[in-house]
């Protein structure tokens, strides 16, 4: 199961497929296994799709570092942390053009 740290915090992640990229964003009270994976989307969608699929901090697969208050809004700021992490160790080039 890869995860990067970030503030201390372990985030997991799970990148699938190839082509253009799509960023898979769980929603309220999810993860990434129960909103992508068990509901058949990764493998519906990895033929035609690299997909980055992060399960959020504030949910399960990782530590939880904030409250119930702050888990109703997602900070894109998380979304971007994450692929600022890919971009840094050369995992996906989130800049390429087709």
């Amino acid at each position: 199961m890869p995860y990067y740290t970030n503030d201390g915090v372990k985030i997991h992640y799970e990148i699938e497929g190839e082509g253009p990229i799509v960023v898979m964003i769980h929603g309220f009270a999810s993860s990434l296994e129960g909103n992508w994976k068990q509901t058949n989307w990764v493998d519906f969608l990895k033929d035609k799709y690299q997909l980055l699929v992060e399960n959020l901090r504030q949910f399960k697969g990782h530590n939880s570092i904030y409250t119930i208050s702050q888990n109703l809004s997602i900070p894109i700021s998380l979304i971007a942390e994450f692929i600022v992490f890919l971009k840094s160790r050369s995992i996906v080039d989130v800049y390429r053009k087709k």
